[in-house]
């Protein structure tokens, strides 16, 4: 460096330092069809997202983060769920209530991008795409097929590294598909499953069982679900890569680690079936717990390390509470509700306190349930109260010992209903049928209704 050069620098800046970033940054990374109960920071024996001990797996980020143990998800579906994230709205309201419709809100990425943040964006699931309007207020956003699921980390930590140098604002989101079905995770990850008794645990196989739910015996839903936790102990696992090397990034900017300059959010946008009920594995066509619980943590500054939260959260409300910390300022704090709703378009409901979970089918003659593939039973009661102190799974109905509460969570449901801004959803043009029959999505296009009943109208 000239004297002429080094004197204005140090005139100018003081020095020659790297500039200091303006603020913390925020990293999304998410994983598709992620049950909570399946890891072991949510008590499964089997833990397949790995041990504390190896840096950057989910126990190790739950030991220095904050751990919602009660968040629900607004859908079983991943465009109306990630919608909700995007929008901080309901999908009665952002109007992608299915994947046949478009995205009506505008995405919180964009204010984001506004506000000076560097925006980049891979998925790995091919349905988030500009059709619905997921690409909006990113900079750089792509999908990346499920066999090139790699390239997720491999292009984001490309497009990071010269904002980490340069100490510009980052919002980045990884979103990795495993274990959405089929289960087939790489060898090395098969681990639980038994190689005497290989099963493949496609469509076809799923799809039969669901149509013929006495074929599902204890042992062919243990196999099932080795596979299921073979492909969630992969993807965990790209996660950890990700993270880790993102870390480094920041370190070799001389700027500390990951933790001290962003904001790290996981999430899942929905969970699992598993053969709970009706012989059923995958999750469109379900509200219940199974399905709409999900993982969530959050690290960084101001997030105490090991805390553990059980009041419920809702996920639309998760950027609006990041950023309190990230961007102070800007949106205000979500409310604090004692209840979350999730829905199924607006056929059936599901309302959760911190004990009961209500669940609703209010019209007439849709007690066959969601028109899902495979075209199987999967019918919802038209109304059912359930004590997940006691039934986390939500199977024994007790409506009927427990009327007054009953009651109440039927008028919370209806307020939650009125308070709702409903937009009516506006078809996506060109989606591909046969992504949708492969994803097990190939719904009908329905944008009708009905409301929540009062009690005396059931």
């Amino acid at each position: 460096m000239s004297r002429r050069v080094a004197f204005l620098c140090l005139l100018a800046f003081g020095g020659c330092a790297r500039p200091e970033p303006a603020g913390l940054d925020l990293i999304l990374v998410s994983i598709d069809t992620l049950r909570a109960d399946r890891l072991g920071i949510y008590g499964a024996e089997r833990a397949p997202e790995g041990r504390a001990e190896q840096p950057w797996t989910l126990p190790w980020l739950a030991e220095r983060g904050v751990v919602w143990d009660s968040c629900w998800a607004p859908a079983g579906k991943t465009v109306p769920s990630i919608g909700s994230v995007l929008t901080g709205l309901s999908p009665l309201e952002h109007g992608a209530t299915t994947h046949l419709f478009q995205l009506g809100a505008s995405s919180l990425v964009e204010g984001l991008r506004e506000r000076g943040f560097r925006t980049f964006g891979r998925v790995a699931n091919r349905l988030l795409g500009p059709q619905i309007g997921f690409d909006r207020g990113f900079e750089d956003y792509a999908i990346r097929p499920r066999e090139f699921e790699p390239l997720v980390s491999k292009e984001l930590l490309e497009l990071t590294a010269p904002v980490i140098q340069e100490g510009g604002r980052l919002f980045a989101w990884a979103h990795f598909m495993s274990p959405h079905q089929p289960y087939e995770p790489p060898v090395p990850y098969q681990k639980w499953s038994d190689p005497k008794h290989p099963i493949r645990a496609n469509n076809t196989l799923l799809n039969e069982i669901h149509r013929n739910p006495s074929e599902l015996t204890p042992g062919l839903r243990k196999d099932i679900r080795a596979l299921y936790d073979g492909e969630v102990a992969y993807a965990t696992d790209m996660l950890r890569v990700f993270l880790e090397q993102l870390d480094s990034q920041y370190r070799a900017a001389d700027r500390g680690g990951l933790l001290e300059n962003a904001v790290v959010v996981f999430f899942s946008d929905h969970g699992e079936e598993l053969g709970d009920r009706n012989g059923y594995f995958l999750h469109a066509k379900s509200l219940y717990a199974g399905v709409t619980r999900v993982p969530l943590m959050i690290l960084g500054p101001t997030w105490k390390p090991g805390e553990r939260r059980a009041e419920p959260f809702a996920l639309q409300n998760l950027m609006a509470s990041v950023m309190q910390v990230v961007e102070p300022n800007w949106l205000e704090p979500p409310a604090s509700t004692p209840s979350t709703v999730g829905t199924w378009m607006r056929d059936f409901y599901v309302l959760r306190d911190s004990r009961w979970t209500l669940v609703h089918a209010p019209c007439e003659g849709r007690g066959w349930g969601p028109k899902e593939p495979p075209q199987a039973s999967y019918p919802y009661p038209e109304i059912a109260l359930f004590d997940r102190s006691v039934d986390p799974l939500e199977v024994n109905d007790l409506s009927r010992s427990n009327p007054e509460q009953l009651q109440a969570m039927l008028q919370a449901l209806n307020a939650w209903f009125d308070s709702q801004e409903i937009r009516v959803p506006v078809p996506v043009g060109g989606m591909d049928p046969s992504l949708l029959e492969e994803l097990g999505y190939a719904e009908e296009a329905e944008s009708s209704g009905c409301r929540p009943r009062s009690l005396n109208g059931r």
